[in-house]
């Protein structure tokens, strides 16, 4: 028998087999019920921060919804908890942007159709909807 035939066949048997093909992603872990009752406070107060108010009355929604913004990211344990609570500091930005806007009386129309959207993208990671003042689990049915 030929000495390179045999030293192939050796080789080939000794080579790591490739690695069996993934299934799919890794369920998530579901979000704890305390975490997603804060991001929904942070999502509802981001909702009735009155963009166009005086500064007196505008600190003082602002200073709660970033209470409740730095509350989540306090309460955030696991990867996914991190990356919504970090979402959330988007919110909290919109708002006060648009409401700087709003000082210089320029149109809000644009800044709060984004908050609006930035809510609704904070909805989704949660996988919960309003419905009138009451929160529900799952997306909106269209």
């Amino acid at each position: 028998m030929n000495v390179g035939v045999l030293l192939a066949a050796a080789l080939w048997m000794a080579a790591p087999s490739p690695a069996p093909a993934q299934a799919g992603p890794e369920p998530q872990i579901p979000l704890r019920d305390a975490f997603v009752v804060a991001a929904e406070t942070v999502i509802d107060d981001a909702g009735t921060t009155d963009v166009k108010a005086d500064d007196a009355h505008f600190a003082g929604q602002m200073t709660s919804l970033k209470e409740a913004q730095a509350n989540l990211a306090a309460m955030a344990d696991v990867d996914r908890e991190h990356t919504i609570a970090d979402a959330m500091k988007d919110i909290v930005f919109q708002v006060a942007s648009c409401h700087i806007q709003s000082i210089d009386g320029a149109d809000t129309t644009k800044c709060q159709s984004q908050i609006e959207t930035a809510r609704k993208r904070a909805m989704q990671t949660i996988n919960k909807h309003k419905s009138g003042s009451s929160w529900v689990d799952g997306p909106p049915s269209n």
